[in-house]
């Protein structure tokens, strides 16, 4: 019986230890199907990292698996880098939650895209600053202040705009004793109402990363001023916030300050590098072999940090000026392989260094050539280089035609006539508005810029309106042709006498309601007894439909319509939109304008492959300032359209009343036919055409031009 006994126990704990092994391979065998999902440069660390989360392995895994494939290097990143504390605590959900939020705040706004990756992975995606208690915060501050920052055109913007609010918004301040303890984290200092300046910190930078502004905590465990100064300059540790805007700027969390220009710069700029306690520290997510000193707990060792001392205490405004190419280039400056400027620059950048450094400096141009070069800074003062990149311009190919649409009716055709421009430009109180249209006593041809306008096409010049007229195409393409390197191209698709409500009404829009088109039917009818149903639908969406055709079969033959053209494809840059009158006049169609010119929007994007196409329209501005009660009432339309939540940022509206010509107002009520010869000096057509201003309508297409500028954010050269 003891013999048996024996052998049971034995039988027992073999069980219990192939089962134990069986589990353990299972395990294994999970951890290996995630990891294979990551990016192949953090599959060791990540590996590594399971092994060392002990039960709450299956946690991580979970998170690799429930996140979008293409986050899932945010995830990596995570894990290859969270401490043990994190490792073997953090839930799945919790990581979903802050990786999805993080990656979505990226997609929210044109700057946060161009963010560099690296910056970020540590700089935006982590979910704690130092060794603060690890709150899902993301989502609270997110929703509290996204809609705030949403119109800043920067992260720097956006940045100084939260400092400004969020802490009165979450009832939380400074009081060095009142806090709790200085490591807060959101939830804490929000419940507290009081907070260290590491407590605000933290704060801010997580309001930041919630909205997608790179930021990180940094500070100093001890001033090298021991006893404070007059000045109000204290002793001690501080702590403060890093915020990226295309390089590191320095901002005090819960003050009223710019980037950079705060009351600690000259502490800081005392700073000793030489001793561990006196050097300047900017947290990182990721792991160095730099630990950033918690004064409140010098034991802890695992929060990683950059020592940025050298940024604070010789700070060279490097000024770079690039030669030999006019064209945007995208400028990157590393130190020691970690990003430290990131950019795109015209001609000139200005960029703050330590001196006394080594950087590696990239330069780039759109279609991909560049340069790479070793930047070598002393210590003197605001140092400026010169850039030759002639070489780079030689060898690149062909770039693609920067292509806009110009469309709308009577208005965008332009009916100022080419006679009055002829007068107007000899009289020394407008001869500078037109001077640069001739030259050698002949209009200018722009080799630069082409355009295409129903049955016409050639090289830019005056008379690219109705016929012996001029319209906004002129000044239009002067300030984009001006602003852009590559060869423009100018599709222009405009017919009088059309509205949105008809001729415009685009697919999506659909016909109006039977009873409308039974109506209309019966009204034709008693004109034209033989008129069928099938003739009142014809003309809805008829100059939509040939707009798409004229801007289609100009694409497809460019190379027949432009000699000049090289075969490097094209770029549809934005769509200008001038029209109205025909809307105005029709009190159904002022009702449906917004929905109508909605619908529009959409529609033309789709139909032209290009869903974030730029769209600018011209608002109607006969009358100027003082318009009659229809016309008021059709620009509200105007403007409701323009202004949808969905069209924010990508769609822009011209408010053209400012362009009205009241010399030429004042002439035609006075009775033009009687006074003819002051007429042909200031006026040519009738006020449903601006009166013929070649003022208005030069002045409304440099607008036109500078706000579709605007929405690409781009600038508008000098002129």
């Amino acid at each position: 019986m003891m013999r048996f006994n024996r052998l049971m126990s034995w039988v027992v704990l073999a069980g219990f230890i192939f089962g134990v092994a069986g589990v353990a391979r299972a395990a294994d065998e999970s951890a290996g199907r995630a990891v294979a999902l990551l990016p192949e440069a953090y599959r060791a660390d990540v590996t590594r990292a399971l092994g060392e989360a002990g039960k709450n392995q299956a946690e991580l895994i979970g998170a690799i698996e429930g996140v979008k494939a293409e986050q899932r290097v945010g995830v990596a990143f995570l894990i290859a880098n969270m401490p043990l504390r994190d490792l073997t605590s953090l839930s799945k959900d919790f990581l979903v939650e802050n990786v999805t939020l993080a990656y979505a705040a990226r997609e929210a706004s044109d700057w946060a895209k161009a963010i560099p990756e690296e910056i970020f992975l540590n700089d935006v995606l982590p979910y704690a600053n130092l060794n603060e208690p690890r709150d899902s915060w993301r989502k609270d501050l997110h929703d509290r202040f996204a809609a705030e920052v949403k119109d800043c055109k920067t992260p720097g913007e956006a940045a100084i705009k939260l400092n400004a609010m969020i802490f009165d918004v979450l009832n939380v301040h400074y009081h060095a004793t009142k806090r709790p303890k200085p490591d807060q984290s959101p939830a804490e200092s929000m419940k507290a109402t009081y907070a260290s300046c590491t407590g605000l910190s933290i704060l801010l930078v997580d309001a930041c990363r919630a909205v997608g502004v790179p930021a990180r905590t940094a500070g100093t465990p001890a001033w090298t001023i021991p006893q404070g100064d007059k000045n109000g300059n204290h002793a001690g540790n501080h702590t403060w916030a890093e915020i990226w805007d295309g390089q590191w700027h320095f901002l005090g969390a819960c003050e009223n300050s710019k980037l950079s220009q705060t009351w600690f710069a000259g502490n800081a700029s005392k700073a000793d590098p030489s001793r561990v306690e006196n050097r300047i520290y900017a947290a990182s997510f990721k792991k160095n072999d730099v630990f950033f000193p918690l004064v409140w707990d010098m034991s802890i060792r695992y929060v990683s940090a950059d020592d940025v001392t050298a940024f604070y205490i010789m700070r060279r405004s490097l000024k770079i000026n690039f030669e030999g190419i006019k064209i945007p280039v995208h400028l990157t400056m590393r130190l020691a392989g970690k990003i430290v400027a990131d950019m795109d620059v015209n001609s000139t950048a200005s960029i703050v260094l330590a001196g006394n450094k080594t950087y590696q400096m990239s330069v780039t141009t759109p279609s991909g050539r560049g340069i790479n070069r070793e930047i070598k800074l002393d210590d003197t003062n605001d140092p400026q280089m010169t850039v030759i990149l002639d070489g780079v311009k030689a060898d690149a190919a062909p770039k693609p035609l920067r292509v806009f649409i110009l469309a709308g009716q009577s208005n965008m055709e332009g009916h100022a006539k080419v006679s009055l421009l002829e007068y107007q430009i000899k009289q020394p109180a407008t001869h500078d508005l037109f001077k640069h249209l001739e030259k050698d006593g002949k209009w200018v041809e722009r080799d630069d810029v082409w355009i295409k306008f129903l049955d016409r096409k050639g090289k830019l010049t005056v008379g690219y309106g109705s016929p012996k007229c001029i319209g906004p195409e002129l000044e239009f393409g002067r300030v984009v042709g001006d602003r852009y390197d590559e060869q423009v191209l100018l599709i222009k698709t405009a017919w009088g006498g059309r509205s949105v409500y008809r001729d415009f009404r685009s697919p999506s829009a659909g016909m109006p309601a039977d009873a409308v088109l039974e109506k209309m039917l019966t009204q034709a009818q008693k004109k034209k007894p033989e008129t069928t149903m099938e003739d009142i639908k014809k003309p809805f969406g008829a100059a939509y439909r040939d707009m798409i055709k004229e801007v289609d079969s100009t694409l497809n033959n460019l190379k027949t319509l432009f000699p000049e053209y090289q075969g490097q494809g094209y770029e549809l840059d934005g769509f200008a939109f001038f029209q109205g009158w025909n809307d105005m006049i029709d009190d159904a169609a002022t009702a449906e304008y917004a929905a109508n010119m909605a619908h529009f929007i959409r529609d033309v994007r789709k139909d032209l492959k290009s869903p974030n196409l730029p769209f600018v329209m011209g608002q109607m501005g006969v009358d100027g300032m003082n318009p009659n009660a229809k016309i008021q009432k059709f620009k509200q339309a105007q403007a409701e359209a323009a202004g949808l939540p969905e069209f924010k940022g990508n769609v822009a509206m011209v408010k053209t009343d400012q362009y009205w010509d009241t010399d030429a107002e004042a002439v035609f009520k006075t009775g033009w036919k009687e006074h003819q010869e002051e007429w042909n000096k200031v006026g040519s057509d009738f006020g449903y055409h601006y009166y013929g201003s070649v003022k208005t309508l030069s002045r409304i297409g440099e607008a036109l031009g500078r706000a579709m500028l605007e929405l690409r954010h781009e600038e508008a050269n000098a002129h």
